[in-house]
Protein backbone atom coordinates (compact mmCIF):
# COMPACT_ATOMS: atom_id res chain seq x y z
CA UNK A 1 0.00 0.00 0.00
CA UNK A 2 2.00 3.20 0.95
CA UNK A 3 5.24 3.68 1.17
CA UNK A 4 5.45 7.49 1.49
CA UNK A 5 4.67 8.79 -1.41
CA UNK A 6 1.89 11.34 -0.13
CA UNK A 7 4.36 12.61 2.41
CA UNK A 8 7.13 13.00 -0.41
CA UNK A 9 4.69 14.42 -2.77
CA UNK A 10 3.39 17.07 -0.22
CA UNK A 11 6.94 18.14 0.41
CA UNK A 12 7.68 19.14 -3.29
CA UNK A 13 4.87 20.13 -5.48
CA UNK A 14 4.29 23.56 -6.55
CA UNK A 15 1.04 25.85 -6.17
CA UNK A 16 -0.33 26.28 -9.63
CA UNK A 17 -1.63 29.33 -10.99
CA UNK A 18 -5.88 29.60 -10.67
CA UNK A 19 -7.68 28.41 -14.05
CA UNK A 20 -10.73 30.01 -15.16
CA UNK A 21 -13.65 29.59 -13.34
CA UNK A 22 -17.34 28.71 -14.79
CA UNK A 23 -20.46 30.04 -13.68
CA UNK A 24 -22.81 27.26 -12.24
CA UNK A 25 -26.60 27.24 -13.32
CA UNK A 26 -28.52 29.65 -11.10
CA UNK A 27 -31.28 27.88 -8.60
CA UNK A 28 -34.83 28.22 -9.38
CA UNK A 29 -35.42 30.38 -6.48
CA UNK A 30 -33.31 32.24 -3.80
CA UNK A 31 -34.54 30.93 -0.51
CA UNK A 32 -33.38 27.64 -1.14
CA UNK A 33 -29.79 28.57 -0.84
CA UNK A 34 -28.55 26.89 2.35
CA UNK A 35 -25.97 28.09 4.63
CA UNK A 36 -23.40 25.69 3.69
CA UNK A 37 -23.67 27.19 0.19
CA UNK A 38 -22.50 30.54 1.65
CA UNK A 39 -19.60 29.02 3.32
CA UNK A 40 -18.66 27.50 0.11
CA UNK A 41 -19.14 31.08 -1.67
CA UNK A 42 -16.85 32.28 0.86
CA UNK A 43 -13.55 29.97 0.97
CA UNK A 44 -14.30 30.34 -2.45
CA UNK A 45 -13.03 33.99 -3.08
CA UNK A 46 -15.00 34.32 -6.21
CA UNK A 47 -14.39 37.89 -6.70
CA UNK A 48 -10.07 37.60 -6.18
CA UNK A 49 -8.51 39.69 -6.58
CA UNK A 50 -10.27 42.18 -6.53
CA UNK A 51 -11.69 44.03 -3.18
CA UNK A 52 -15.26 44.07 -2.10
CA UNK A 53 -17.26 46.50 -0.35
CA UNK A 54 -19.09 46.31 2.98
CA UNK A 55 -23.02 47.22 3.42
CA UNK A 56 -21.02 50.51 4.60
CA UNK A 57 -19.57 50.94 1.05
CA UNK A 58 -16.05 50.47 2.56
CA UNK A 59 -13.45 48.15 1.05
CA UNK A 60 -12.39 45.00 1.86
CA UNK A 61 -9.48 43.53 0.76
CA UNK A 62 -9.55 39.62 1.77
CA UNK A 63 -6.03 38.46 1.90
CA UNK A 64 -6.99 34.88 3.37
CA UNK A 65 -10.70 33.62 4.08
CA UNK A 66 -9.70 31.93 7.25
CA UNK A 67 -9.98 28.19 7.73
CA UNK A 68 -12.96 26.62 8.82
CA UNK A 69 -13.36 25.81 12.33
CA UNK A 70 -14.80 22.60 13.46
CA UNK A 71 -16.08 23.25 16.91
CA UNK A 72 -18.63 26.36 18.32
CA UNK A 73 -18.08 29.76 17.65
CA UNK A 74 -17.46 31.88 14.26
CA UNK A 75 -17.58 29.93 11.15
CA UNK A 76 -13.88 30.80 9.96
CA UNK A 77 -11.13 31.53 11.86
CA UNK A 78 -8.34 33.74 11.77
CA UNK A 79 -9.04 35.34 8.44
CA UNK A 80 -7.03 38.08 7.17
CA UNK A 81 -7.73 41.53 5.80
CA UNK A 82 -7.75 45.35 5.02
CA UNK A 83 -10.26 47.33 5.97
CA UNK A 84 -10.78 51.14 4.20
CA UNK A 85 -7.34 50.71 3.18
CA UNK A 86 -5.97 50.13 6.18
CA UNK A 87 -3.40 48.02 8.02
CA UNK A 88 -4.29 43.77 7.42
CA UNK A 89 -6.17 42.62 10.28
CA UNK A 90 -6.76 39.53 11.85
CA UNK A 91 -9.91 38.57 13.01
CA UNK A 92 -13.16 35.39 12.78
CA UNK A 93 -15.65 34.96 10.32
CA UNK A 94 -19.25 34.48 11.01
CA UNK A 95 -21.33 33.07 7.85
CA UNK A 96 -25.11 33.37 7.39
CA UNK A 97 -27.80 33.81 4.89
CA UNK A 98 -29.89 36.29 6.50
CA UNK A 99 -27.53 39.34 8.33
CA UNK A 100 -30.45 38.99 10.78
CA UNK A 101 -29.13 35.38 11.36
CA UNK A 102 -26.73 37.08 14.20
CA UNK A 103 -29.42 38.70 16.01
CA UNK A 104 -31.71 35.58 15.80
CA UNK A 105 -28.91 32.81 16.70
CA UNK A 106 -28.72 35.09 19.40
CA UNK A 107 -24.57 35.62 18.64
CA UNK A 108 -24.98 38.87 20.85
CA UNK A 109 -25.35 37.27 23.87
CA UNK A 110 -22.48 34.54 23.21
CA UNK A 111 -18.76 35.55 24.04
CA UNK A 112 -17.50 33.03 22.39
CA UNK A 113 -18.44 35.18 19.16
CA UNK A 114 -16.50 38.22 20.32
CA UNK A 115 -13.54 37.35 18.26
CA UNK A 116 -15.76 38.10 14.88
CA UNK A 117 -14.71 40.65 13.34
CA UNK A 118 -16.58 39.83 9.72
CA UNK A 119 -20.00 39.33 9.48
CA UNK A 120 -20.75 37.92 5.89
CA UNK A 121 -24.30 37.07 4.95
CA UNK A 122 -25.80 36.39 1.47
CA UNK A 123 -28.99 38.89 2.33
CA UNK A 124 -28.75 41.76 4.13
CA UNK A 125 -32.38 41.99 5.52
CA UNK A 126 -32.51 44.32 8.64
CA UNK A 127 -31.76 47.80 9.75
CA UNK A 128 -28.66 49.29 8.85
CA UNK A 129 -27.38 49.29 12.63
CA UNK A 130 -23.88 47.20 12.46
CA UNK A 131 -24.25 43.74 14.33
CA UNK A 132 -22.58 43.83 17.82
CA UNK A 133 -20.95 41.37 19.94
CA UNK A 134 -21.40 40.37 23.57
CA UNK A 135 -17.99 42.11 24.40
CA UNK A 136 -19.43 45.26 21.90
CA UNK A 137 -17.32 45.25 19.30
CA UNK A 138 -19.32 46.33 15.83
CA UNK A 139 -18.96 43.83 12.84
CA UNK A 140 -17.75 44.25 9.39
CA UNK A 141 -20.80 43.37 7.10
CA UNK A 142 -20.85 42.16 3.68
CA UNK A 143 -23.32 41.02 1.67
CA UNK A 144 -22.66 38.58 -0.98
CA UNK A 145 -25.71 39.01 -3.07
CA UNK A 146 -24.67 42.20 -4.93
CA UNK A 147 -21.53 40.18 -5.43
CA UNK A 148 -22.14 36.36 -6.23
CA UNK A 149 -24.53 37.82 -8.72
CA UNK A 150 -24.41 34.45 -10.75
CA UNK A 151 -26.24 32.09 -7.78
CA UNK A 152 -28.88 35.15 -6.45
CA UNK A 153 -30.13 35.26 -9.66
CA UNK A 154 -28.86 38.33 -10.17
CA UNK A 155 -28.28 40.45 -14.21
CA UNK A 156 -25.27 42.71 -13.01
CA UNK A 157 -22.55 43.25 -10.70
CA UNK A 158 -21.60 46.71 -9.27
CA UNK A 159 -18.96 47.74 -11.71
CA UNK A 160 -16.67 49.01 -9.51
CA UNK A 161 -15.78 45.80 -7.83
CA UNK A 162 -15.22 44.28 -11.01
CA UNK A 163 -16.48 40.41 -10.26
CA UNK A 164 -17.49 39.08 -14.11
CA UNK A 165 -13.69 39.13 -14.64
CA UNK A 166 -13.48 36.62 -11.70
CA UNK A 167 -16.84 34.14 -12.85
CA UNK A 168 -17.89 31.91 -9.91
CA UNK A 169 -16.50 28.36 -9.82
CA UNK A 170 -18.79 25.46 -8.84
CA UNK A 171 -18.68 25.99 -5.36
CA UNK A 172 -17.91 22.42 -4.50
CA UNK A 173 -14.92 22.83 -5.41
CA UNK A 174 -12.28 22.42 -8.62
CA UNK A 175 -10.51 19.18 -7.19
CA UNK A 176 -14.08 17.14 -7.86
CA UNK A 177 -13.62 17.20 -11.26
CA UNK A 178 -10.08 16.09 -11.02
CA UNK A 179 -11.10 13.13 -9.08
CA UNK A 180 -13.96 11.84 -11.17
CA UNK A 181 -11.47 11.80 -13.96
CA UNK A 182 -9.08 9.75 -11.70
CA UNK A 183 -11.73 7.60 -10.57
CA UNK A 184 -12.58 5.55 -7.50
CA UNK A 185 -9.61 2.82 -7.56
CA UNK A 186 -7.10 5.43 -7.68
CA UNK A 187 -8.87 8.28 -5.42
CA UNK A 188 -9.28 4.99 -3.02
CA UNK A 189 -5.29 4.91 -3.17
CA UNK A 190 -4.81 8.36 -2.99
CA UNK A 191 -6.81 8.31 0.07
CA UNK A 192 -5.25 5.29 1.85
CA UNK A 193 -1.70 7.26 1.22
CA UNK A 194 -2.69 10.11 2.87
CA UNK A 195 -4.20 8.16 6.07
CA UNK A 196 -1.02 6.23 6.51
CA UNK A 197 0.77 9.79 6.38
CA UNK A 198 -1.61 10.73 9.05
CA UNK A 199 -1.18 7.79 11.45
CA UNK A 200 2.46 8.00 11.08
CA UNK A 201 2.60 11.71 11.60
CA UNK A 202 0.48 11.11 14.74
CA UNK A 203 3.65 8.23 15.35
CA UNK A 204 6.06 10.62 15.55
CA UNK A 205 4.10 12.16 18.75
CA UNK A 206 5.06 9.39 20.76
CA UNK A 207 8.50 8.28 19.94
CA UNK A 208 10.24 9.93 22.93
CA UNK A 209 8.02 8.52 25.21
CA UNK A 210 8.48 4.53 24.01
CA UNK A 211 11.75 5.77 23.80
CA UNK A 212 11.95 7.05 27.59
CA UNK A 213 9.32 3.54 28.67
CA UNK A 214 7.09 6.57 29.46
CA UNK A 215 4.02 4.82 27.26
CA UNK A 216 1.29 4.37 30.00
CA UNK A 217 1.18 8.12 30.92
CA UNK A 218 1.70 9.04 27.10
CA UNK A 219 -1.34 6.91 26.23
CA UNK A 220 -3.85 8.54 29.62
CA UNK A 221 -2.56 11.83 28.11
CA UNK A 222 -3.61 11.24 25.23
CA UNK A 223 -6.90 9.89 26.64
CA UNK A 224 -7.35 13.10 28.26
CA UNK A 225 -7.18 14.69 25.16
CA UNK A 226 -9.84 12.68 23.44
CA UNK A 227 -12.48 13.38 25.77
CA UNK A 228 -11.47 17.33 25.47
CA UNK A 229 -12.61 17.07 21.72
CA UNK A 230 -11.82 20.33 19.97
CA UNK A 231 -12.49 23.36 22.53
CA UNK A 232 -11.96 21.69 26.27
CA UNK A 233 -8.39 19.83 25.25
CA UNK A 234 -6.56 22.59 26.84
CA UNK A 235 -8.10 22.09 30.18
CA UNK A 236 -7.86 18.32 29.94
CA UNK A 237 -4.47 18.48 28.68
CA UNK A 238 -3.72 20.39 31.81
CA UNK A 239 -5.32 17.61 34.29
CA UNK A 240 -3.38 14.88 32.76
CA UNK A 241 -0.31 16.18 33.47
CA UNK A 242 -1.50 17.43 37.70
CA UNK A 243 -3.75 14.26 38.52
CA UNK A 244 -1.38 12.15 36.86
CA UNK A 245 -1.59 7.94 36.52
CA UNK A 246 0.60 7.69 39.70
CA UNK A 247 -1.71 10.38 41.66
CA UNK A 248 -4.93 8.36 40.46
CA UNK A 249 -3.08 5.14 41.90
CA UNK A 250 -2.24 6.86 45.48
CA UNK A 251 -5.95 8.03 45.60
CA UNK A 252 -7.40 4.64 44.92
CA UNK A 253 -5.05 2.59 47.38
CA UNK A 254 -6.90 0.89 49.62
CA UNK A 255 -10.11 2.19 47.99
CA UNK A 256 -12.70 -0.75 48.25
CA UNK A 257 -13.40 -0.91 44.34
CA UNK A 258 -17.09 -0.27 44.68
CA UNK A 259 -16.10 3.45 46.09
CA UNK A 260 -13.63 3.84 43.98
CA UNK A 261 -15.85 5.83 41.20
CA UNK A 262 -17.28 8.23 43.65
CA UNK A 263 -13.91 9.13 44.69
CA UNK A 264 -12.28 9.35 41.53
CA UNK A 265 -15.08 11.60 40.89
CA UNK A 266 -14.67 13.94 43.83
CA UNK A 267 -10.65 14.29 42.65
CA UNK A 268 -11.24 14.54 39.32
CA UNK A 269 -14.54 16.97 39.45
CA UNK A 270 -12.66 18.77 42.51
CA UNK A 271 -9.10 19.28 39.71
CA UNK A 272 -11.55 21.13 37.35
CA UNK A 273 -13.54 23.60 39.64
CA UNK A 274 -16.83 21.76 38.65
CA UNK A 275 -17.95 20.75 42.43
CA UNK A 276 -20.38 23.66 43.67
CA UNK A 277 -19.71 25.53 46.67
CA UNK A 278 -22.10 25.12 49.50
CA UNK A 279 -24.26 27.89 49.89
CA UNK A 280 -27.61 29.47 48.30
CA UNK A 281 -27.06 27.59 44.64
CA UNK A 282 -26.18 24.33 46.91
CA UNK A 283 -28.98 24.33 48.78
CA UNK A 284 -31.01 25.31 46.38
CA UNK A 285 -30.53 21.93 44.62
CA UNK A 286 -32.57 19.38 44.45
CA UNK A 287 -32.52 16.07 47.31
CA UNK A 288 -30.83 14.24 44.61
CA UNK A 289 -28.21 16.59 43.55
CA UNK A 290 -27.49 17.79 47.01
CA UNK A 291 -26.93 13.65 48.21
CA UNK A 292 -24.51 13.36 45.00
CA UNK A 293 -22.57 16.24 45.69
CA UNK A 294 -22.25 15.89 49.10
CA UNK A 295 -20.67 12.49 48.83
CA UNK A 296 -18.49 14.36 46.17
CA UNK A 297 -17.45 17.05 48.67
CA UNK A 298 -16.77 14.86 51.20
CA UNK A 299 -14.10 12.24 49.18
CA UNK A 300 -12.60 15.52 47.40
CA UNK A 301 -12.49 16.74 51.07
CA UNK A 302 -10.64 13.89 52.51
CA UNK A 303 -8.07 13.40 49.20
CA UNK A 304 -7.16 16.67 49.15
CA UNK A 305 -6.14 17.08 52.89
CA UNK A 306 -4.19 13.43 52.51
CA UNK A 307 -2.26 14.58 49.04
CA UNK A 308 -1.92 18.44 49.44
CA UNK A 309 -4.30 19.39 46.24
CA UNK A 310 -6.21 21.90 45.27
CA UNK A 311 -8.14 22.91 42.14
CA UNK A 312 -5.69 23.59 38.72
CA UNK A 313 -8.90 25.16 37.01
CA UNK A 314 -12.00 27.25 38.36
CA UNK A 315 -15.67 26.94 36.40
CA UNK A 316 -15.41 29.65 34.31
CA UNK A 317 -11.88 28.58 32.43
CA UNK A 318 -14.43 25.79 30.94
CA UNK A 319 -16.21 27.71 28.18
CA UNK A 320 -19.34 26.19 28.15
CA UNK A 321 -21.63 28.55 25.90
CA UNK A 322 -21.85 27.19 22.73
CA UNK A 323 -21.03 23.52 23.20
CA UNK A 324 -23.27 20.89 23.05
CA UNK A 325 -24.15 19.47 26.23
CA UNK A 326 -23.68 16.19 25.58
CA UNK A 327 -19.91 17.04 24.87
CA UNK A 328 -19.66 18.84 28.47
CA UNK A 329 -16.63 17.60 30.52
CA UNK A 330 -18.69 16.88 33.64
CA UNK A 331 -20.25 13.67 32.17
CA UNK A 332 -16.90 13.14 30.40
CA UNK A 333 -15.00 12.83 33.55
CA UNK A 334 -17.70 11.11 35.24
CA UNK A 335 -16.92 8.41 32.42
CA UNK A 336 -13.64 8.59 33.11
CA UNK A 337 -13.36 8.18 36.42
CA UNK A 338 -15.32 4.39 35.83
CA UNK A 339 -12.83 3.58 33.17
CA UNK A 340 -9.88 4.63 35.76
CA UNK A 341 -11.79 2.49 38.67
CA UNK A 342 -11.67 -0.76 36.72
CA UNK A 343 -8.38 -0.19 34.81
CA UNK A 344 -6.45 2.24 36.16
CA UNK A 345 -4.19 0.12 38.67
CA UNK A 346 -3.51 -2.26 35.98
CA UNK A 347 -1.30 -1.87 33.12
CA UNK A 348 -2.75 0.43 30.63
CA UNK A 349 -0.68 0.11 27.87
CA UNK A 350 -1.21 -3.90 27.95
CA UNK A 351 -4.67 -3.40 28.63
CA UNK A 352 -4.75 -1.41 25.48
CA UNK A 353 -1.95 -3.56 23.70
CA UNK A 354 -4.43 -6.80 24.10
CA UNK A 355 -7.47 -5.06 22.66
CA UNK A 356 -5.62 -4.07 19.81
CA UNK A 357 -4.82 -7.92 19.05
CA UNK A 358 -8.28 -8.89 19.66
CA UNK A 359 -9.17 -7.43 15.91
CA UNK A 360 -10.39 -9.88 14.02
CA UNK A 361 -8.53 -9.15 10.99
CA UNK A 362 -10.04 -12.34 9.04
CA UNK A 363 -13.82 -11.43 10.17
CA UNK A 364 -16.62 -9.67 8.57
CA UNK A 365 -18.48 -6.74 9.44
CA UNK A 366 -20.33 -8.39 12.15
CA UNK A 367 -17.08 -9.44 13.81
CA UNK A 368 -15.86 -6.03 13.68
CA UNK A 369 -18.82 -4.67 15.17
CA UNK A 370 -19.03 -6.74 17.93
CA UNK A 371 -15.01 -6.03 18.83
CA UNK A 372 -15.86 -2.29 18.21
CA UNK A 373 -18.89 -2.63 20.87
CA UNK A 374 -15.98 -4.73 23.19
CA UNK A 375 -13.63 -2.01 23.49
CA UNK A 376 -16.48 0.75 23.97
CA UNK A 377 -17.57 -1.42 26.64
CA UNK A 378 -14.23 -0.60 28.40
CA UNK A 379 -15.74 2.83 29.44
CA UNK A 380 -18.62 1.97 31.94
CA UNK A 381 -21.79 4.10 32.09
CA UNK A 382 -24.06 2.74 35.18
CA UNK A 383 -27.29 3.79 34.66
CA UNK A 384 -27.50 4.82 38.09
CA UNK A 385 -24.77 7.21 37.60
CA UNK A 386 -26.12 10.82 38.19
CA UNK A 387 -24.13 12.65 34.90
CA UNK A 388 -25.72 9.53 33.26
CA UNK A 389 -28.75 11.29 33.53
CA UNK A 390 -28.07 14.69 33.52
CA UNK A 391 -25.42 17.32 31.83
CA UNK A 392 -25.55 19.88 34.30
CA UNK A 393 -25.64 20.10 37.76
CA UNK A 394 -28.71 20.15 39.03
CA UNK A 395 -29.85 20.03 35.63
CA UNK A 396 -33.25 18.85 34.47
CA UNK A 397 -33.17 14.98 34.46
CA UNK A 398 -33.08 13.02 30.97
CA UNK A 399 -35.92 10.65 29.43
CA UNK A 400 -33.25 8.11 29.23
CA UNK A 401 -29.59 7.43 30.31
CA UNK A 402 -26.92 8.19 28.37
CA UNK A 403 -22.99 7.58 28.04
CA UNK A 404 -21.01 8.95 29.25
CA UNK A 405 -18.34 8.59 26.97
CA UNK A 406 -19.77 7.05 23.46
CA UNK A 407 -18.51 4.91 21.09
CA UNK A 408 -17.25 7.51 18.65
CA UNK A 409 -15.37 8.76 21.37
CA UNK A 410 -13.51 5.65 21.89
CA UNK A 411 -13.56 5.04 18.16
CA UNK A 412 -11.41 8.11 18.11
CA UNK A 413 -9.17 7.50 21.09
CA UNK A 414 -8.15 4.30 18.94
CA UNK A 415 -7.77 6.04 15.61
CA UNK A 416 -6.35 9.28 16.93
CA UNK A 417 -4.03 8.10 20.05
CA UNK A 418 -3.88 4.20 20.37
CA UNK A 419 -3.00 2.91 17.35
CA UNK A 420 -0.19 5.60 16.38
CA UNK A 421 1.19 4.79 19.58
CA UNK A 422 1.64 1.36 19.07
CA UNK A 423 2.90 2.46 15.44
CA UNK A 424 5.64 4.22 17.10
CA UNK A 425 6.47 1.39 19.65
CA UNK A 426 6.68 -1.11 16.76
CA UNK A 427 8.96 0.78 15.07
CA UNK A 428 11.19 1.50 18.28
CA UNK A 429 11.57 -2.35 18.61
CA UNK A 430 11.81 -2.67 14.60
CA UNK A 431 9.25 -5.06 14.78
CA UNK A 432 8.01 -5.13 11.07
CA UNK A 433 5.39 -7.62 11.61
CA UNK A 434 3.85 -5.73 14.27
CA UNK A 435 3.44 -2.82 11.46
CA UNK A 436 2.23 -4.42 9.40
CA UNK A 437 -0.36 -5.70 11.71
CA UNK A 438 -0.93 -2.34 12.68
CA UNK A 439 -1.51 -1.00 9.08
CA UNK A 440 -4.41 -4.03 8.63
CA UNK A 441 -6.44 -2.92 11.41
CA UNK A 442 -5.59 0.95 10.88
CA UNK A 443 -7.27 -0.10 7.59
CA UNK A 444 -10.01 -2.27 8.36
CA UNK A 445 -11.62 -1.09 11.98
CA UNK A 446 -15.16 1.24 11.57
CA UNK A 447 -14.79 4.63 11.17
CA UNK A 448 -15.49 6.32 14.46
CA UNK A 449 -18.07 8.96 12.58
CA UNK A 450 -18.21 11.63 10.35
CA UNK A 451 -17.60 15.48 11.54
CA UNK A 452 -17.40 18.60 10.48
CA UNK A 453 -14.09 17.92 8.64
CA UNK A 454 -15.32 15.39 6.64
CA UNK A 455 -18.48 16.74 5.88
CA UNK A 456 -16.68 19.72 4.63
CA UNK A 457 -14.31 17.22 2.18
CA UNK A 458 -16.71 14.81 0.92
CA UNK A 459 -18.99 18.42 -0.74
CA UNK A 460 -15.94 19.62 -1.90
CA UNK A 461 -14.12 16.48 -3.32
CA UNK A 462 -17.08 14.97 -4.56
CA UNK A 463 -19.62 16.99 -5.20
CA UNK A 464 -21.55 15.93 -1.61
CA UNK A 465 -22.36 12.88 -3.49
CA UNK A 466 -22.09 9.56 -1.43
CA UNK A 467 -19.38 6.72 -1.88
CA UNK A 468 -19.75 3.31 -2.42
CA UNK A 469 -20.82 1.32 0.32
CA UNK A 470 -17.31 0.72 2.29
CA UNK A 471 -15.70 2.95 -0.07
CA UNK A 472 -14.66 5.71 3.16
CA UNK A 473 -13.23 3.43 5.84
CA UNK A 474 -11.35 4.53 8.90
CA UNK A 475 -7.67 5.54 7.45
CA UNK A 476 -9.65 7.06 4.76
CA UNK A 477 -11.65 9.23 6.68
CA UNK A 478 -8.49 10.17 8.20
CA UNK A 479 -6.57 10.97 4.86
CA UNK A 480 -9.90 13.45 4.08
CA UNK A 481 -8.71 14.76 7.38
CA UNK A 482 -4.84 15.11 6.36
CA UNK A 483 -5.75 16.34 2.25
CA UNK A 484 -7.77 19.23 4.44
CA UNK A 485 -5.17 20.18 6.92
CA UNK A 486 -2.48 19.97 4.12
CA UNK A 487 -4.09 22.06 1.11
CA UNK A 488 -7.52 23.63 2.30
CA UNK A 489 -6.34 25.24 5.66
CA UNK A 490 -3.50 26.54 4.28
CA UNK A 491 -4.09 27.69 0.84
CA UNK A 492 -5.32 31.53 1.41
CA UNK A 493 -7.13 31.75 -1.65
CA UNK A 494 -9.50 28.53 -1.26
CA UNK A 495 -9.26 26.54 -4.50
CA UNK A 496 -7.42 28.98 -6.16
CA UNK A 497 -3.29 28.58 -7.12
CA UNK A 498 -4.47 25.52 -4.96
CA UNK A 499 -1.15 22.99 -4.74
CA UNK A 500 -3.52 20.10 -4.79
CA UNK A 501 -5.29 20.56 -7.42
CA UNK A 502 -2.08 20.74 -9.56
CA UNK A 503 -1.14 17.25 -7.98
CA UNK A 504 -4.55 15.64 -9.30
CA UNK A 505 -3.95 16.54 -12.42
CA UNK A 506 -0.40 15.08 -12.98
CA UNK A 507 -1.82 11.65 -11.32
CA UNK A 508 -5.16 11.43 -13.38
CA UNK A 509 -2.80 12.62 -16.16
CA UNK A 510 -0.71 9.22 -14.91
CA UNK A 511 2.24 11.60 -14.26
CA UNK A 512 2.61 10.38 -11.36
CA UNK A 513 2.32 6.75 -9.87
CA UNK A 514 1.24 6.23 -5.89
CA UNK A 515 3.98 3.23 -5.28
CA UNK A 516 1.79 0.26 -3.47
CA UNK A 517 4.01 -1.84 -0.89
CA UNK A 518 1.63 -5.02 0.51
CA UNK A 519 1.67 -3.53 3.87
CA UNK A 520 1.33 0.32 5.19
CA UNK A 521 3.75 2.25 7.48
CA UNK A 522 6.74 0.50 6.76
CA UNK A 523 7.92 3.70 4.81
CA UNK A 524 10.47 5.16 7.63
CA UNK A 525 11.25 8.58 5.44
CA UNK A 526 12.75 11.42 7.02
CA UNK A 527 10.54 13.62 4.90
CA UNK A 528 7.54 12.70 8.16
CA UNK A 529 6.33 15.74 9.46
CA UNK A 530 5.84 16.63 13.08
Amino acid sequence: MFSGSYLEITETILSTAREAMVIPPKPSKASRVKEKVVHSIWLEQPWAPYPIKDVMGKTVEIISPGWINGGFGPDFRNALFRYDGGEVEKGDVEIHVHSSDWVRHKHQKDPAYNSTRLHVALYCDSAANPRITQAGGALIEIELEKICFPIVDKTGPEPSLNPGKARLDDVTGKCADELARLGDARTGELLDAAGDARCQIKARRYDKAVAESRGEQALYGGLLETLGYQVFKPQFTRLSRVVTLELIRDVMEGVDHRKRPMVLQGVLLGMAGFLPETGAGYDDLQPESREYFGHLRQAWGAVSARHGLAPVLKRDQWPLAGARPANYPMGRLAGLAHFLAEYGDGDMEVTLDRVIHSFPLDGGAKARKKWEGKTASLFPSPVDDYWAWRYVAGGKKLANPRKLIGRERVGLFMVNIVIPFFLARARGRGDREEEIYLGRVYHQAPKPGPNSVFRFMIERLFHGAKRPAGFINMAREQGLTQIYNDFCVVNPGGCHRCAFLSYLGKLSDEKITLNQDKSPFQDKSSSLRG
